[in-house]
Order: C-alpha cells, then structure tokens, then sequence
C-alpha cells in the first residue's frame, strides 16, 4: 500500500512528503536544528553530506545537497523537466505501487529553487541495512 505525496511549502523549500501519519517534516526541522543524534555516513564536500539519523525507534538517512549543477544541459533539464529530487521520489512511489522492493522509500524531499535551478535538496529514506551493492559485484568477481 502506497501513500500520497503531498507538497508544502515551508519557505523557502517547496517540501514534498508522503502522508502515512509520521510527522517526517518536524524530523527534518530537528535535524536541521541540531536537536537530533546523528552519525556522517559521507561528507563528500561542503556542498553534499549523508547522515543516519534515528528516531522513533527507525533510523532514516537524511542526504543535504547543495550543488547546482554547472553543465547547460544538466541546468536545462532542470529548468524544462522540474525540481530532479522530488521527480525521484514520484517515480519510486511508482515503483513500490508496482511492486518494486529494491529500492530505499523516499519519505521527504526539500528543494529550494531559484529561477527554474534546484539550489538546495534534501530528503528523508528508508535506511536499509542490508549490504551496499558494491559488495555483491566485489564477491562475483
């Protein structure tokens, strides 16, 4: 069973988020605010960032970008196609009403656009704890 997506807006983030009765936007506000324990998984820059989180007894991977991207055709398809962050999670909500079972659920997506360009993302996922899909094609080898 699948939830809706639901769209805010908590300026200045546009926030997309499934309404399955969590209150994932006053998770997202806390972590933001420092209120929650968390643990780095990847700090690639300053502009990316990957944490686990938990809280209500789950863990949640809560990722921060703040890269625009550089290349014409990647700001194009932004300003023609809409936010990328928020097209993912509709997509994977496709997905899981399909039957899809691969894949982390997409909780909430923030963006923060300015002139058709994502300037700031984030997003709340299911946090899976099986192993990475590196491992699998490490041990083929």
């Amino acid at each position: 069973m699948t939830q809706q997506v639901v769209t805010r807006t908590e300026p200045p983030f546009q926030v997309h988020l499934k309404d399955d009765g969590h209150d994932y936007l006053t998770l997202w506000n806390d972590f933001r605010a420092g209120r929650l324990k968390s643990a780095a998984i990847l700090k690639q820059d300053a502009k990316r960032d990957v944490h686990l989180v938990e809280a209500h007894g789950r863990r949640f991977i809560i990722k921060a970008d703040r890269q625009t991207p550089k290349l014409f055709k990647s700001r194009l398809r932004q300003i023609l196609g809409g936010p990328p962050h928020s097209r993912i999670m509709r997509r994977v909500n496709r997905a899981v009403r399909q039957g899809c079972t691969v894949t982390p659920d997409i909780y909430l997506v923030a963006e923060k656009m300015e002139k058709g360009i994502c300037r700031e993302a984030w997003n709340i996922q299911e946090y899976l704890p099986d192993p990475p899909l590196w491992e699998f094609t490490r041990n083929e080898k």
